[in-house]
């Protein structure tokens, strides 16, 4: 199996599974349901970052699917498609985060983040645009033992780092008695992979914000 292989199975799975649970979505819902991440101005940032579009509804999120995401998704053997198929899986991430929050939903309990606030991102958004936090570290799960994963996250966060923590790696670090949040710069996302699309969605912020990026561009 060839890199090419692994990146477009990927994001056909991510495609897949994402229409499924938009569909699942507008059957319990209905099309005109709203859709939008809580305290934040973009809806959904990631793709309104990428697109210069917003997403109000689960009918504009179905069609995004089809009319943005689909088109992502070339199958050529070459650099830029499997770019553009990455950026298709990461839009699919986001999709199924913001199904979390239909109705006002809280779906993450502490020490779980999810989705952070633009509040989060004009606090720390400058700071990472004029490199005072010289960037941000993700640590994906945990390490063979819980002491490794404290001493990972202790070491980014020694550097000033903004340090982002998903699946095991978060009870790693709960266990351990490790203080986290906005405050000491060392967030939990959430279990599942997919929510490292939250950290990505900081960065993006961040840019619009502070007039670094033009949304579509």
């Amino acid at each position: 199996m060839t890199l090419f292989d692994r990146v477009f199975g990927g994001n056909d799975y991510n495609y897949a599974r994402t229409v499924a649970a938009i569909d699942a979505a507008i059957a319990q819902h209905g099309e005109a349901e709203p859709v939008a991440f809580p305290a934040t101005a973009y809806n959904l940032p990631c793709y309104y970052s990428i697109t210069g579009k917003k997403i109000n509804n689960l009918g504009e999120l179905k069609a995004a699917m089809e009319n943005d995401i689909k088109p992502m998704m070339t199958r050529n053997p070459r650099l830029q498609d499997a770019f553009d198929s990455g950026v298709a899986s990461a839009l699919c991430a986001e999709f199924l985060e913001v199904l979390k929050y239909i109705g006002g939903n809280n779906p993450y309990e502490e020490p779980e983040m999810g989705h952070l606030t633009d509040a989060f991102v004009r606090n720390l958004g400058l700071p990472l645009v004029t490199g005072d936090i010289p960037g941000v570290a993700v640590i994906i799960g945990g390490a063979e033992t819980p002491e490794e994963t404290v001493a990972l996250a202790k070491s980014y966060q020694a550097q000033g780092l903004l340090v982002t923590v998903t699946g095991e790696g978060i009870k790693h670090l709960a266990d351990a008695g490790m203080k986290t949040g906005e405050g000491v710069r060392v967030c939990p996302l959430g279990y599942e992979m997919q929510s490292v699309i939250h950290v990505v969605s900081v960065a993006l912020r961040a840019a619009l914000i502070f007039g670094n990026i033009t949304p579509g561009d």
